[in-house]
C-alpha cells in the first residue's frame, strides 16, 4: 500500500504580541486558522475560516456529482446560510451558475465556441441582465467587451505572440475614465521577465521586473509605480521549496517576512508572518501550523 496526502485539513494561527516593551515580554495566543473536510476522493466538502481572533469568518460546504462541484453553500454563521449555488456544466466546461439567496436570485451563464473558447459570460438578476462580457478570436488576439445594464464598461484587447504568451493588453475603463497599455517580455526559456503598465501618453503606472536563478526559480521581484518602489527577495531550500520571502520598501524598511518550513517530502509543516506598516497600522506577526489527511491508495 502506498500512503498519498490529500490536502491540509487543519491550521492553527499561533499570534505574538508584546505585552510589555520594557521587558520585552512576548505571549502566544493560540487559536483555529482554519479546518477542512473532505470525502474518500479527496473533494473539500467543508470548509471553516477564523479570523486572527479565532472568530467564525467564513464556512462553506460543497456537493460534488461526477467529480465536479455542483453545489456550494455560503454560510453568514454557523446555522444560517447566506447563498446557496447550484451549477450546470456541458462537455466538462460550466454553463450556468444559480444563485439563491434569502430573498431572490442570479444566474450566470456562459456561452463557448466549437474550440470550447468562452464566448459570452451573462449575469441576471431576477431574470433581467445585469452584466455581460463578450469575447472575440481573431489570429493572434482577443477583443473582450464588459457591458452594465447593455452599457460598455470596460473594452479591452489582448495580444500574443506566436507561442500562445500575452505581448500586449490594452484596456479602457469607462467607468473610471482610464486608459492604458501594458507591454510583456520574457527570456529565451518563456520565463516573464518584465510587466510594464503605462497611460497611452506613456507616463508610468506599474512596472514589475522578474529576477531568476539559474534553476529557474523566480528570486527576486520589483515593483514601481510613481509613488513607491518595493523588492520582494525568494529563498528556495535545495528541494526547491519557497522557504522565504522578504519585501522592503524604497527606504530600505521591511514591509513583511515569510518564513516557511517543509517535511521530507515536501509537505508545508508551518508559516511564520511577520507585517510591518511603519506607524500606518499595528504591526503584526503570527505563526500557522497545518496537518493533513492522507488516506491508503494501492500501488
Amino acid at each position: 500500500m502506498a500512503k498519498r496526502k490529500i490536502k491540509i485539513t487543519k491550521a492553527t494561527r499561533f499570534d505574538y504580541t508584546i505585552q510589555s516593551f520594557q521587558d520585552e515580554e512576548i505571549s502566544i495566543v493560540e487559536n483555529p486558522a482554519f479546518y477542512r473536510e473532505y470525502d474518500e476522493s479527496g473533494n473539500m466538502i467543508n470548509e471553516i475560516v477564523n479570523g486572527p481572533g479565532g472568530y467564525l469568518s467564513e464556512k462553506y460546504s460543497f456537493v460534488y456529482r461526477d467529480k465536479k462541484m455542483v453545489e456550494q453553500l455560503i454560510y453568514m454563521d454557523e446555522d444560517t446560510v447566506a447563498e446557496h449555488q447550484f451549477f450546470e456544466y456541458q462537455n466538462d466546461k460550466i454553463i450556468k451558475q444559480i444563485t439563491k439567496y434569502q430573498e431572490g436570485e442570479d444566474e450566470i451563464i456562459w456561452s463557448y465556441d466549437d474550440k470550447g473558447r468562452i464566448l459570452s459570460k451573462t449575469t441576471y438578476d431576477e431574470g433581467d441582465e445585469t452584466n455581460k462580457t463578450t469575447y472575440e478570436y481573431q489570429a493572434n488576439t482577443i477583443h473582450i467587451k464588459e457591458y452594465d445594464s447593455n452599457e460598455l464598461i470596460l473594452n479591452q484587447v489582448n495580444s500574443f505572440d506566436d507561442k500562445a504568451r500575452i505581448v500586449e493588453q490594452k484596456t479602457i475603463n469607462l467607468i473610471e475614465e482610464e486608459k492604458s497599455i501594458t507591454t510583456f517580455e520574457y527570456s529565451d526559456t518563456g520565463a516573464l521577465l518584465r510587466e510594464v503598465q503605462t497611460t497611452l501618453e506613456g507616463d508610468l503606472i506599474q512596472s514589475i521586473e522578474n529576477k531568476y536563478n539559474e534553476k529557474g526559480q523566480m528570486i527576486e521581484v520589483l515593483t514601481s509605480t510613481q509613488d513607491s518602489i518595493t523588492k520582494l527577495e525568494i529563498k528556495f531550500d535545495e528541494d526547491g521549496n519557497e522557504v522565504y520571502q522578504l519585501e522592503t520598501n524604497e527606504k530600505g524598511e521591511i514591509n513583511h517576512q515569510v518564513a516557511r518550513s517543509f517535511d521530507s517530502e515536501g509537505n508545508l509543516l508551518a508559516t511564520e508572518v511577520e507585517l510591518f506598516y511603519h506607524g500606518l497600522g499595528m504591526d503584526s506577526h503570527y505563526e500557522i501550523k497545518y496537518e493533513y489527511e492522507f488516506f491508503e491508495e494501492g500501488i
